[in-house]
């Protein structure tokens, strides 16, 4: 830790969950409808990620699933990722 008494470690948490609360009342004035904090740790063995995902749930809430990526389903698709994957290799 980069902070090694408790007080100081707690001032600073209050203080970035301070700064959170005025991004998403801030948003709520600008008719925002979603405040996202990013990712979900879906494990429960690290509990240092245990305990983000325990800070983002004391704001409320919901956790939706959802997925990033680009699928080449097709044949030309397929086709089209291994000429990326070539360029990528020889043309950097």
């Amino acid at each position: 830790h980069l902070y090694n008494d408790s007080a100081t470690r707690n001032l600073i948490g209050k203080i970035n969950r301070f700064c959170h609360w005025k991004d998403i009342v801030s948003f709520k004035n600008l008719n925002t409808k979603y405040y996202d904090f990013g990712g979900w740790y879906t494990g429960n063995n690290d509990v240092q990620k245990l305990g983000i995902n325990k800070f983002k749930e004391e704001f409320g809430g919901k956790i939706i699933e959802n997925y990033n990526c680009i699928a080449y389903p097709t044949f030309k698709g397929k086709l089209f990722r291994i000429a990326k994957k070539i360029k990528k290799l020889f043309f950097r």
